[in-house]
Parts: C-alpha cells; structure tokens; sequence
C-alpha cells in the first residue's frame, strides 16, 4: 500500500466514524423527542427541534453518499452536494421560522439562494460528463 493511499484510508475512516457518530447522534436525538409530541403544551418547541433534527439526519446522509462517492470514484457529483447545500438551507429557514427570528430580507436572500442553487442543480444534470461518455 502506498502512502498516499494509506492516508486516503484514514482520512476516509476517520471521516466515516464522525459522519457515523453524527448520524447516530441525530437518530438518538429524534427518538428522544417522540414521546414528547404527545404533550401538547410543549408541542411547538418539541416540533421544531424534532423537524431540525430529521433534516440533520438527511444532511448527514446526503454527506455520506458525497464522501462514498468521492472514495469509491475519486470524483463528486455535483449533485449530491448540492442536495446537502439545498436541504441545509431548507433547515435553516425552518429553524429560524419556528424561533421567530426572521426578517423578510434574509428570508427572500435564502429563497434567492435556494432558487440558484436548484438552477445549478439542473445544469449539473443536464451538462454531466457521464452523458457525454
């Protein structure tokens, strides 16, 4: 084995245990926050952390298939790192409308965010290089 794909290895090791430990982290946090949804005087608080906590789970996912496939390809899609930029956004404006702590400007900024970056999605799709294989 080379050096560097012995470092290679270890980085995709380590880097797999924290998106590991993250994923059980966020499925521990949802399964704590289930029994709570049946307490309506907590309800919206309980909510809106249940729902952060779901799409942490689906970014931490969404990073995973970006890591395997950079180590399995040695090339990322484009794709499966939007779709985590995308749903990251999708979580923030949920976070920050539950709170209560937004404006109209930074909520038409990540609208304007999400919007180009689904425009750069579509691009990404239609321009791939395995279409022109």
């Amino acid at each position: 084995m080379q050096k560097t794909d012995l470092i290679l290895w270890i980085s995709a090791t380590i880097i797999y245990g924290l998106l590991i430990i993250g994923l059980i982290l966020a499925v521990i946090g949802i399964l704590m926050y289930m029994p709570h949804l049946m307490d309506f005087n907590l309800l919206e608080q309980t909510l809106q952390q249940f729902i952060a906590d779901v799409l942490n789970l689906i970014i931490i996912l969404e990073l995973m298939a970006l890591v395997t496939m950079y180590y399995s390809k040695e090339r990322v899609k484009l794709e499966y790192a939007l779709d985590a930029a995308i749903i990251f956004l999708v979580r923030e404006i949920i976070i920050n409308v539950y709170s209560g702590s937004f404006s109209w400007d930074s909520l038409a900024g990540y609208i304007a965010l999400i919007l180009t970056l689904f425009l750069v999605r579509t691009l990404a799709i239609k321009y791939s290089p395995d279409k022109f294989k």
